[in-house]
């Protein structure tokens, strides 16, 4: 938000400690050198502007991570992501229920503490996933979670019967 103080609201800069609390900077649409401005604040708390220019408040972006919908639990205890092999067979399958990688947060549970997870769909290929669900391959509701517990990725890709118990879990959970 640009504000070009002098023109726009007074002559006088005394104003300014009404308006402003938060440091400010030149910001030069020349260039993008910062040139010679100089805010001073007295004991009497007024500001004494040097240079007639053009303002913006100090802000500082954030960034806050939207929650995904889907949640992938697996275990790799040498490393924080998923091994190469594993994530390009869940990629095939995120890719059968209509889901990209980027859809998706994973959560390596042997490198990170276990928390209350607040997504809605939750996908585990671990055993230490400490979620109350017992049966394997069944999609479970918690309440408004949907959760599905499966063998690790490299045993699921290794057999039929755990694939086709799989899909028909995700074909439950994605329905």
């Amino acid at each position: 938000m640009n504000l070009n103080l002098y023109s726009s609201m007074s002559d006088n800069p005394a104003f300014l400690k009404y308006l402003l609390n938060d440091s400010l900077y030149l910001i030069d649409d020349e260039s993008d050198a910062v040139s010679d401005f100089v805010v001073e604040k007295d004991d009497a708390s007024v500001l004494a502007i040097e240079q007639s220019t053009n303002l913006v408040l100090d802000s500082k972006p954030t960034y806050v991570e939207q929650l995904k919908e889907v949640l992938v639990l697996f275990e790799n205890p040498s490393d924080m992501e998923m091994k190469s092999a594993e994530r390009a067979f869940l990629e095939k399958i995120l890719g059968a229920v209509k889901l990209q990688w980027k859809d998706v947060q994973p959560y390596n549970v042997s490198k990170q503490q276990l928390m209350d997870f607040k997504h809605s769909k939750i996908i585990a290929f671990t055993s230490a996933h400490g979620l109350p669900v017992q049966t394997m391959y069944q999609l479970t509701t918690n309440h408004v979670q949907k959760i599905i517990v499966g063998h690790d990725l490299t045993t699921i890709a290794a057999s039929v019967d755990h694939k086709k118990q799989l899909w028909a879990a995700l074909q439950q959970m994605f329905a």
